[in-house]
């Protein structure tokens, strides 16, 4: 077993793999940890048989949430994290709050997933012209986006990690070169927070947004909203609901004031369950390290584009230098090959991986092994 290699007790914090799964499809979607469903059941046992109602504990470990989030992204406080339903809620919030001018521009890239354009796109009504950066080499560089800018640039927004060939970008000198234009740097986390360190301080970023079902090992319907003092200042909320006022259980008081723009954008009942479940969640990433988990994803990912590299009719599209890769590896074989097939076809077999425009991706979490590696790719090449 190489240092990096997952010991064996962290295969203990789940369950699924005891059926014989095979699982590596966590950009997609992830399973969730055992403490994870203790906890939500526990919260749905207590709803059911026990005392019905009991907010202040909670509310409680809502908070606690709230915290432990702000902690792995490495925020300056916790009231800068609005709890969301998912990635698309808080890059709407950014999108529609935002004080645009007909003129103003936002930097995007093509290999986007559209839930980093469609909510910039709705702002064509508003004058925005979205400006669209072409890849090279499956890449987008710091200096492209420096060539890039523009003086009508107000904006730009990259994912951390690209949900296709797994793209790993340099955020910190993105954030570096955005802070010397006076640009607001938003960043679709999804596809690495919890498997990549992110440091949104240290970054420059503004805004991080995320959902929790991928490698954050969370309920589906948790995400967050990460924003930087400057850019809460200039957003104004794009919804409004009755906890988005200062005091919300003066229920007769209409005229408050409202809530800063992280606490406004929570406009009423939380996903509870969900968010307790996602505490346990990202404590146990956070008890394990995320620089270890990064560590050990790189390893295991490694070893598997080493196997395929083996294989003379692969072609390996996600980037092979460690700086730019990450738990996605995507790879298209030759030959009369039709990769839902492939995709389907191994589902059969107890193993999953997915299938995304015209390619096949796998994508590794801390816990997988060598073995699995090795079991998956065996099997999808005898298919």
């Amino acid at each position: 077993m190489s240092i990096s290699e997952p010991g064996p007790h962290y295969r203990n914090f789940f369950s699924h793999y005891k059926s014989g799964l095979i699982y590596l499809n966590h950009a997609s979607v992830s399973p969730l940890p055992l403490a994870t469903y203790g906890a939500m059941e526990k919260y749905l046992r207590e709803r059911t048989f026990g005392s019905v109602e009991n907010f202040e504990i909670w509310l409680q470990t809502v908070e606690e949430t709230r915290k432990n989030i702000a902690a792995l992204v490495h925020a300056e406080r916790s009231d800068q994290i609005t709890l969301t339903g998912n990635t698309s809620d808080g890059l709407s919030a950014v999108a529609e709050g935002f004080p645009w001018q007909a003129g103003d521009q936002i930097l995007l890239n093509t290999m986007e997933f559209p839930a980093n354009i469609q909510p910039f796109r709705a702002l064509a009504r508003k004058g925005v012209e979205l400006v669209y950066l072409e890849p090279q080499d499956g890449k987008i560089t710091p200096e492209m986006i420096e060539e890039a800018i523009t003086p009508q640039t107000r904006m730009l927004s990259i994912s951390a990690v690209q949900y296709l060939n797994g793209f790993k970008a340099d955020l910190k000198t993105i954030g570096e070169i955005c802070g010397a234009r006076d640009i607001y740097f938003i960043v679709d986390g999804i596809q690495a927070v919890g498997a990549v360190p992110i440091h949104v301080t240290e970054y420059g970023i503004d805004a991080l947004s995320s959902g929790g079902h991928k490698w954050l090992m969370s309920p589906a319907g948790t995400g967050f909203l990460y924003l930087s003092d400057p850019l809460a200042e200039q957003l104004q909320p794009y919804k409004t609901g009755w906890q988005s006022v200062k005091d919300p259980w003066q229920l007769s008081n209409f005229e408050q004031d409202w809530k800063t723009v992280s606490s406004h954008l929570e406009t009423g009942m939380l996903n509870t369950s969900g968010f307790i479940g996602m505490n346990e969640s990202i404590k146990m990433l956070l008890n394990i390290g995320i620089q270890h988990i990064r560590k050990t994803i790189l390893d295991t990912s490694g070893y598997a584009i080493g196997k395929l590299r083996e294989q003379s009719h692969v072609q390996i599209i996600s980037p092979l230098q460690d700086s730019y890769r990450s738990g996605i590896v995507t790879f298209q074989i030759s030959g009369d090959t039709d990769p839902e097939e492939l995709v389907s076809a191994l589902r059969k077999k107890n193993i999953s991986v997915s299938s995304r425009e015209g390619m096949i991706r796998i994508s590794i979490h801390f816990y997988n092994t060598r073995t699995e590696i090795d079991t998956a790719l065996a099997t999808l090449f005898n298919l």
